[in-house]
């Protein structure tokens, strides 16, 4: 796929809808996608239905970005956030 016409809201909701793809078309699979546009980080972390009684993806994608000033949320299947100061994560 081509990014190059999109814009954020388009390019946010592409890769939230891969990584749906992905976890209701796997088992036992836990998948973090993200992708940098501009000075932003954005990310997707989706939790296959068969491990959400443990594994709750807004719990893990708050401990992943939040010591990196990140802010997001979601459901215990799929979540989204941001990470605005990426030279957070170049540090890390």
């Amino acid at each position: 796929m081509r990014f190059e016409n999109l814009d954020i809201k388009e390019l946010t909701h592409n890769l939230r809808n891969f990584t749906k793809e992905v976890i209701e078309n796997n088992k036992n699979m836990i998948i973090l996608n993200y992708f940098y546009f501009g000075d932003k980080c954005y990310l997707s972390l989706g939790v296959s239905d068969d491990i959400t009684y443990k594994y709750k993806s807004n719990d893990i994608l708050s401990e992943l970005i939040k010591p990196l000033g990140g802010k997001g949320g979601g459901k215990k299947d799929i979540s989204s956030g941001i990470i605005s100061e990426i030279s957070k994560i170049n540090k890390r």
